[in-house]
C-alpha cells in the first residue's frame, strides 16, 4: 500500500525535525544530563569548528541548537547528533521508531550528513516529485549497511526502508552480516552470487521511494 507524504520546503522540514528532537530529549536521560547547561553545548560547538563563536549560540534553544548541527555544513555537534541515534534505538512509543524496525540492524555506524565520497547518498534530499526527506545509513562494524530516510507525513516523522536496491537479507529481514547462511542463500537468490559484495543502488532506492511515498 502506498504511504502518503505533504509538500514541505527543506526549511520547514528542518524546524520540525528539530523541534522533534528537542521533544524527545525531554525523555531521553542522557539528554537531560548533557543539555541542562548550554553554555557547555555551545562550547562543543567550538571545540568541533573554529568557524564558530561560543556565544553565538549561549542564547539558541535546543531546537535551534539541533538544526545548526544537523543542518550545517560547517558545524557538527556529536553530543547533539547522539540524540537521533539513540530515539531511533529506543522503543520510545512513536511511528518513526516502529517503521525503523522493521529490518534489524544496529546503529554503530550511523550516517545522515553528506560527504565528500557519498554527495549523493545522505542528507536532506528532494526528490522530483517534492518528497523531502532525511537520508541515512546504519549498521554494525560487521554489518553492511542499511539505507533509510525520515520524512514528514503531515502530522508526524515516519521510517521508510526501501526495499529495491538496498543491501539487507530480504527473507530473515536483518543486515547482511548477522547470518552469514542465510546470507549466502539470500545473494544467491537477490544478485546470482552467494558470494556477492553488494552495494546500494541509488537509483532504485529512489524509485522505490517515489512508488512508496506520495505527495498529498
Amino acid at each position: 500500500m502506498p504511504r502518503y507524504s505533504v509538500a514541505i520546503t527543506k526549511e520547514e522540514f528542518k524546524q520540525k525535525f528539530a523541534e522533534m528532537l528537542a521533544d524527545y530529549s525531554k525523555h531521553d536521560k542522557y539528554a537531560q544530563k548533557d543539555y541542562t547547561d548550554l553554555k557547555n553545548i555551545a562550547s562543543r560547538f567550538q571545540q568541533r569548528s573554529d568557524l564558530c563563536d561560543p556565544s553565538e549560540f549561549e542564547s539558541l534553544t535546543l531546537a535551534e541548537m539541533i538544526n545548526k548541527s544537523y543542518f550545517s555544513s560547517s558545524l557538527r555537534n556529536y553530543a547533539i547528533d547522539d540524540l537521533l541515534a539513540n530515539l531511533l534505538y529506543s522503543g520510545f512509543p512513536c511511528k518513526l521508531v516502529k517503521d525503523l524496525k522493521k529490518v534489524e540492524y544496529d546503529y554503530e555506524n550511523f550516517e545522515y550528513k553528506p560527504s565528500m565520497d557519498f554527495e549523493d547518498e545522505y542528507g536532506l534530499k528532494e526528490l522530483d516529485n517534492g518528497l523531502v526527506y532525511l537520508a541515512c545509513m546504519a549498521g554494525g562494524d560487521w554489518q553492511y549497511p542499511v539505507y533509510f530516510i525520515i520524512y514528514w507525513d503531515g502530522k508526524e516523522f515516519r521510517g521508510y526502508i526501501p526495499s529495491k536496491g538496498n543491501t539487507y537479507n530480504k527473507t530473515t529481514k536483518q543486515a547482511y552480516g548477522e547470518d552469514d547462511e542465510a546470507d549466502e542463500l539470500d545473494m544467491k537468490k537477490q544478485y546470482g552470487d552467494p558470494e556477492a559484495d553488494p552495494s546500494f543502488n541509488m537509483y532504485k532506492i529512489k524509485e522505490d521511494i517515489k512508488n512508496r511515498i506520495q505527495i498529498k
